[in-house]
């Protein structure tokens, strides 16, 4: 079984990867790319101008996760995974 840090690695070493950030309880959904996925949180990149909410579920690698929106820079954002602990 692999380490949180070989995840990590791993997943930091991929391309980047196509998701959805799915918002308003399911009516709004946008696509984005993940630049940045760890087992605690996300960053996104948002292909429309788009102003994210607080909270939003991100839709990546089959997994629904819900999320908190910590920063939003134009079209970059930061997502930390709720119900997720750092080790």
């Amino acid at each position: 079984m692999k380490t949180n840090t070989q995840i990590r690695q791993d997943l930091s070493d991929a391309p980047d990867l196509s998701a959805v950030a799915v918002m308003d309880n399911g009516l709004t959904q946008i696509t984005v790319s993940v630049m940045n996925l760890t087992a605690t949180g996300a960053q996104i990149e948002v292909h429309v101008p788009t102003q994210l909410p607080p909270m939003l579920s991100l839709l990546v690698n089959g997994r629904l996760k819900s999320c908190e929106v910590i920063w939003q820079f134009t079209q970059f954002a930061g997502l930390r995974f709720l119900g997720v602990q750092a080790n």
